[in-house]
């Protein structure tokens, strides 16, 4: 089996698995609780912060666990308008996860304005149409660092530079679910104000994650019923869901970071030997994890159960959305054709992917393009 589809969901890490039943088996209290198992479980999750922070390079009193990056984005979006008085604005880029796109109907709701800032053939966000869309009204501006679908990465220190200049008090939010421990985050240098992470990405498990809060002060809760995270996130902590997490931090801050740079072109590389018609929709620039072809007149959903014969697991675009719908917005967002956006799909590394596997996927999907070409007009 050669699985790429860790921008969908990776496989939890060895040590991560020991630990999670390790602290799932001394570590079952609530947290909440006074007694000893309980402040054994408080202490946990405050080991736990350090471990997350130390990765993204924020303080331990930054990070609030979550449920994973929808919850995350969710709070950030709506939990920073709460405070607000009057009508504000909330600008997002137009390649932002369902999670944060679909708030648009609740921020309406709350009587403020969302607006999307549009992104260049490069999937690069259009920073003039970012400085034209900022108001005196703006309230947040959310960009995600790396994208889900096709690895862009975005210039988020202009971005930041962008917003600053123009008004300091505009809350910066960040999706960086597919940015940590796969490119350079250290949240304390950018000068961001909220970031969303996901366990599952980097060899956690499903179930936690983490919103970094630069200031409490200017956000507020979305959920009711207790007390816990700092009175931002009601409901019992997932105890050995985050210790789980904070492994995963831990253990890939002390591996350092993988050299995985030639396994896009060890694929592309491949198909073009092989006569291979398609397109590369991922920046050499970007994410060296996701890589993101598109075949054209093809149907992406095709090849991927193609290759699943194969026992070689790849996905068309966003696990989140992918049943739903047969082109992606991202594509779509980045001016991509129908005929090219239909055939996307999206293969995506680990760090424990080789590069044998790379090209077993190369040569495999090569032979899939030539059986069914005939057959897509």
């Amino acid at each position: 089996m050669i699985y790429l589809d860790n921008a969908g969901t990776s496989k939890p890490l060895e040590p991560v698995l020991s630990y999670f039943n390790e602290t799932a088996k001394n570590f079952f209290g609530n947290p909440s609780s006074l007694h000893r198992l309980g402040l054994d479980a408080a202490n946990l999750l405050d080991e736990s912060r350090k471990k997350v922070a130390s990765l993204c390079g924020g303080t331990k009193d930054s990070i609030y666990f979550t449920s994973g990056g929808t919850e995350a984005n969710n709070l950030a979006v709506l939990g920073s308008l709460l405070p607000k008085k009057n009508p504000q604005k909330v600008l997002v880029s137009a390649i932002e996860h369902p999670s944060i796109l679909e708030t648009r109907a609740m921020v309406e709701r709350l009587g403020h304005e969302f607006d999307t800032i549009s992104v260049l053939e490069t999937g690069s966000l259009d920073l003039d149409e970012l400085k034209r869309k900022l108001s005196p009204n703006t309230a947040l501006v959310s960009v995600m660092t790396v994208n889900n679908e096709t690895g862009t990465v975005q210039p988020m220190k202009e971005i930041l530079d962008i917003v600053r200049s123009f008004n300091k008090d505009i809350i910066i939010h960040s999706d960086m679910v597919q940015a940590l421990g796969k490119i350079p985050v250290n949240l304390k240098d950018m000068g961001i104000d909220l970031a969303s992470f996901s366990a599952h990405k980097i060899g956690g498990f499903k179930g936690a994650g983490a919103l970094y809060v630069k200031s409490r002060d200017r956000i507020k809760n979305i959920s009711f019923g207790g007390e816990q995270e700092g009175n931002l996130r009601s409901g019992t902590e997932n105890v050995s869901g985050i210790a789980a997490f904070a492994k995963a931090c831990e253990t890939v801050l002390d591996s350092g970071v993988s050299d995985i740079k030639e396994y896009k072109s060890k694929i592309t590389g491949i198909l073009e030997k092989e006569g291979c018609e398609f397109r590369v929709n991922s920046l050499e620039s970007g994410s060296p994890y996701i890589l993101n072809l598109g075949f054209k007149n093809f149907r992406g959903e095709v090849i991927v159960h193609a290759l699943e014969e194969e026992k070689i697991y790849i996905s068309t675009g966003s696990a989140c959305s992918s049943k739903k719908k047969q082109y992606s917005d991202v594509l779509k967002a980045m001016g991509v054709s129908d005929q090219w956006n239909r055939g996307s799909i999206r293969i995506s590394f680990s760090r424990s992917t080789t590069i044998d596997e790379c090209e077993k996927t190369g040569y495999a999907l090569a032979a899939v393009y030539k059986k069914l070409k005939p057959f897509m007009k």
